[in-house]
């Protein structure tokens, strides 16, 4: 069943909806997959009344719960609902500075709902295309982030001390290895908290290649 909150969650405008029971066959994930369908499909075909609405309506709804349900509503997505602190600084700072490179983004956002559904193993190989997405944007290089050039391209645009260039090397070799093509034999049963980890720090390395490296 649905949390009667998301029971409550009424799309309000010119045009009647199908309520969100009805439509997410009253499975709380599929919920959270409806309201973020509507989100962007208001916003792309600029019904600014609804989106407006929705965007409002579902921050004060999730605060209505009498329990925490462990998600966040930010910029069209549900996302995990961790330490607050480091959410907001890590996460939602982060989608923000991706707005402007929206392939990123969508990665970033697919993984953290694949996280929050589960799919682990889903996660790693998206972080991955979203780090190797910015670091060819910022250096102007179309080479995959495995190729030693284009950690070379990074490294002079960026001023980091050695051990960070060691740590992002061995980070891009954690994701590649986790990855759909990925040799680790692991790689479909990875440690949830190992991911979740994995996860936030690579908001942290996206936050500091963005900030790094002007536009």
């Amino acid at each position: 069943m649905l949390p009667f909150f998301l029971l409550e969650l009424q799309i309000v405008g010119p045009v009647r909806y199908p309520n969100l029971q009805t439509l997410a066959k009253e499975d709380f994930y599929e919920a959270m997959k409806v309201t973020c369908a509507l989100y962007n499909y208001f916003k792309r075909v600029g019904d600014s009344m609804s989106f407006y609405e929705l965007d409002q309506a579902i921050p004060h709804i999730i605060g209505l719960s009498t329990t925490d349900i462990g998600v966040r509503w930010v910029d069209g997505f549900f996302y995990p609902n961790n330490i607050p602190e480091i959410d907001h600084a890590a996460v939602d700072e982060t989608l923000s500075w991706l707005s402007d490179f929206p392939a990123a983004k969508k990665d970033m956002q697919n993984a953290f709902t694949n996280f929050s559904a589960g799919k682990t193993e889903q996660v790693p190989p998206l972080c991955f295309t979203a780090l190797e997405n910015i670091i060819q944007k910022k250096t102007g290089l179309n080479k995959p982030l495995h190729d030693c050039a284009l950690h070379k391209a990074l490294f002079q645009k960026i001023n980091v001390s050695d051990n960070w260039r060691q740590f992002l090397v061995k980070f891009v070799d954690y994701a590649n290895d986790y990855g759909r093509h990925g040799k680790n034999p692991d790689r479909h049963s990875v440690d949830r908290d190992e991911v979740e980890s994995f996860l936030y720090l690579s908001c942290i390395m996206l936050r500091m290649i963005i900030r790094k490296i002007p536009n």
